[in-house]
């Protein structure tokens, strides 16, 4: 049975979202030159795509036995065999703000990532390793 973790959601990703969001709205609703309607739909479009990466992203682990990164709609999926992950660990943000896990990949890649229920995530990938 296919396992899927949702993303969990940080403060940094939702300042992000508002920042943008207000970067957006400001420009475009000073459109005195070009340059700012240009700017205007950039960070509308980078709103636009945050919010879609950070409420489509999730973390499936199959049966056969690899691990699926999906970031959303506009970013392509990741597939990593789970036989290729060396260790995870559990590390903290900075200044304390929550925590993510970090895949070491036995070729040397690291991969960081945010799982709702990281205790089940990491549990669920120790048991299938």
């Amino acid at each position: 049975m296919n396992r899927t973790f949702e993303h969990r959601i940080m403060l940094q990703e939702w300042l992000a979202i508002v920042l943008f969001a207000g970067a957006s709205l400001y420009c475009l609703l000073h459109r005195e030159s070009f340059l700012l309607v240009g700017m205007g739909i950039c960070f509308g479009i980078a709103t636009f795509v945050s919010i879609f990466r950070v409420i489509g992203t999730a973390y499936t682990i199959t049966t056969d036995g690899k691990l699926i990164i999906d970031h959303g709609r506009f970013h392509r999926k990741k597939t990593i065999p789970l036989d290729r992950i060396e260790r995870l660990e559990e590390l903290p943000l900075a200044f304390s703000l929550g925590s993510y896990v970090l895949l070491h990949l036995k070729s040397g890649k690291v991969i960081s990532l945010q799982p709702y229920n990281r205790e089940g995530f990491i549990a669920e990938i120790e048991k299938r390793i």
